[in-house]
């Protein structure tokens, strides 16, 4: 081993080699070595997700008053933010938009991001959770 790394040639087949086994790694299990998720993405089984809101942009600075539930909406979550477009900080929570829907809020990268899911067919929304 000390031989091939004294060895340019050595040397250079043996960062290949290196760079080779990284590589099938990242292929073979999929593993995104620039990109990796940093928050919650929960998704509840059943539950139809619409669109995020196209203005997020508007809403910086969010962070989470109560745990980070991601987009489950059988947890009830509370957020702070800043509004750009009113110049102040507010706070805002999960909500019923109709019996079987919810306006679930969730923070990406310091955004607050809102979407629209419908409950899963057998549950009903109460007070901004999925029943």
């Amino acid at each position: 081993m000390e031989f091939v790394l004294n060895n340019k040639k050595g040397a250079g087949i043996f960062t290949f080699i290196l760079i080779l086994v990284a590589l099938l790694i990242v292929i073979v299990f999929g593993v995104n070595l620039f990109n990796q998720f940093t928050g919650y993405a929960t998704l509840t089984p059943g539950a139809y997700y619409g669109p995020i809101n196209p203005n997020y942009e508007n809403y910086i600075d969010c962070v989470y008053l109560t745990k980070n539930d991601g987009w489950d909406v059988t947890i009830n979550g509370k957020i702070k933010y800043y509004d750009i477009r009113k110049g102040n900080a507010a706070s805002i929570e999960d909500g019923c938009e109709g019996p079987d829907t919810v306006t679930e809020y969730h923070c990406v990268d310091g955004y607050l991001k809102k979407r629209k899911v419908g409950c899963a067919s057998n549950m009903k929304c109460d007070v901004g959770i999925c029943v």
